[in-house]
């Protein structure tokens, strides 16, 4: 075999070898990944473009229709993210108007950041005491001196689209007590230079459930749910086009099958997506600001009654609600280069 037919044949079989290769590997990015609680089968290239974006795993695990087809083959850029693990407290105050000491007892509610390793070592601690019948299995509340524990998460993704998003996630460590209407959600800063679309924006809250008999058996993970939120809900905060906010109303225990619930996971998020309404944008960076806040006592509240804002705080009560019926705003910044 002459060196020309030589040279000629290897060509032919490298250019096979990355055919073949590219071939298996664009069926490898197509192939199914998982099927998801809701049945949608994810390619491992629809999962990368959903992981990209600023879901989670878990975020994809529940997903409805509605939002994978929105989102499957949206990728990317860039994304940032901001992670905060908070412990919320209660000091007591024991002053009367002259600051001398009384009986009454003012209560003030303190967030304090904290690192992962030290939440997980106070939370061990606390489910020891549990067991003892030492401490309260909820979190922090007007008229309960327990600590709660929280995760609040805030990504904001820039898309391929042309499009940016916002994404807020509180995780509880601990489950609150009172579960009524809480409020999540995150501002744009400068926001006039934007448009948030109302169309494309979403939310979930999920719920893991314990469970009991009346002859004492007890039933771990005993049933989960998913609420979805979509972009047509009544339960956004549409008075402000500085962001989106969801008020969400947290998931209480309930009695399914025969059996007794009570929550032990309990998980938050909303996320929507915006675009540059005018090209003199003041700043390189694009930032926004995650937001939470929680309800602590059963007064009725409106669902518009409340405006956004980049800035503390960020969320604001308007139309008789009253802040004095939430706890102290959690707020986590994050940003990208424009």
């Amino acid at each position: 075999m002459s060196r020309h037919n030589f040279s000629f044949f290897a060509l032919l079989t490298i250019c096979g070898i990355l055919f073949f290769g590219n071939s298996a590997l664009a069926q490898s990015e197509n192939n199914v990944k998982i099927v998801n609680d809701n049945g949608i089968s994810i390619s491992e290239r629809e999962y990368k473009n959903l992981l990209s974006q600023g879901f989670e795993d878990l975020d994809i695990q529940i997903m409805d229709i509605d939002t994978f087809r929105m989102n499957k083959d949206v990728q990317a850029e860039d994304t940032s993210e901001t992670i905060k693990y908070i412990k919320t407290y209660e000091v007591d105050h024991n002053l009367k108007p002259n600051n001398s000491l009384s009986d009454k007892k003012i209560k003030t509610q303190v967030n304090e950041e904290i690192t992962k390793e030290q939440m997980d070592k106070e939370i061990e601690k606390l489910e020891k005491k549990k067991t003892t019948g030492m401490v309260s299995t909820f979190g922090t509340e007007t008229g309960n001196d327990s600590t709660s524990y929280k995760k609040m998460k805030v990504v904001i993704s820039k898309l391929k689209t042309g499009r940016y998003r916002a994404k807020t996630t509180l995780e509880w460590k601990k489950i609150p007590k009172t579960r009524k209407m809480d409020v999540i959600g995150a501002s744009v800063r400068y926001p006039s230079y934007w448009n948030v679309d109302h169309t494309k924006r979403g939310g979930t809250q999920y719920y893991k459930a314990d469970a009991n008999d009346s002859y004492g058996n007890w039933y771990p993970n005993y049933y989960s749910e998913t609420i979805k939120y979509s972009a047509k809900s009544g339960n956004w905060v549409n008075s402000s086009f500085s962001g989106g906010a969801l008020v969400q109303n947290l998931k209480d225990d309930f009695k399914y099958g025969g059996k007794y619930c009570y929550l032990v996971n309990l998980r938050q998020s909303a996320w929507f997506d915006f675009t540059l309404a005018k090209k003199n944008y003041p700043s390189k960076t694009v930032n926004i600001m995650g937001a939470y806040s929680h309800q602590t006592t059963n007064s009725p509240i409106s669902i518009n009654g409340f405006t956004l804002t980049y800035g503390a705080p960020s969320i604001d009560f308007t139309l008789g609600n009253k802040e004095a019926s939430y706890d102290s705003e959690l707020t986590a910044v994050a940003y990208i280069k424009k």
